[in-house]
């Protein structure tokens, strides 16, 4: 199970996303904030079981999806600030909303996983089936498999990071891949950053497709 993770924003920090400080500027979305931090805490001492693990799980994909709320459109925009702010909130309240559910219908809880795109592997490993189908961004370090040609090396695998001996992984499937492109990964050796797919199944594993290479 995941470690708790608060949602609050410590609007004394130094290095504050863009979503970050336009909730620190709105009593709105620190409100909002608080009411998710409070009833978070509730349930995570009155949820049991998977249904506790769900919880638990979902609240940092939560909070990564909060933050990147400051990607929603160009900071050049002249809007910049009201959009992240739309952004901001329609989560929070959804989130609220997922908690309220929660504390009548504990099982409902469970449905919040398929809600996020952020994931770490082992909570990919552990919650893919519910992930099926979805657009996903996985955090690890890409293993690209070697092919005699260009086109034949698109498939490869996520390892965890920090890489571990005994560290969990993912198989991945890009698009397509290029000579320039797999000398790349190549010569990065197993690159780290969060890669964008589509969770499918393949045989009897899931894997993570449709990677833009």
């Amino acid at each position: 199970m995941g470690q708790t993770v608060r949602s609050v924003v410590d609007c004394g920090g130094k290095r504050l996303t863009g979503a970050e400080r336009e909730t620190c500027a709105s009593p709105d979305l620190m409100r909002l904030t608080t009411d998710v931090d409070q009833l978070t805490g509730h349930l995570e001492a009155t949820l049991t079981g998977r249904n506790k693990e769900a919880l638990v799980d979902t609240e940092r994909p939560f909070m990564v999806e909060r933050n990147n709320c400051q990607n929603a459109t160009s900071v050049l925009h002249q809007d910049y600030a009201s959009v992240v702010h739309a952004c901001v909130e329609r989560l929070l309240r959804a989130r609220l909303d997922a908690l309220k559910a929660a504390g009548t219908s504990p099982g409902s809880i469970v449905s919040e996983i398929g809600q996020y795109s952020f994931w770490s592997i082992p909570n990919f490993v552990k919650w893919g089936p519910e992930l099926l189908g979805r657009h996903v961004r996985l955090w690890g370090c890409m293993a690209l498999d070697p092919g005699p040609t260009p086109a034949s090396r698109i498939h490869g695998t996520i390892h965890d990071y920090p890489l571990r001996p005994k560290g969990q992984s993912v198989p991945a499937i890009f698009k397509t891949m290029t000579e320039e492109k797999a000398t790349w990964f190549y010569d990065a050796k197993k690159p780290c950053g969060h890669w964008a797919g589509v969770v499918e199944r393949r045989d009897s594993s899931l894997v993570l497709a449709q990677i833009e290479p």
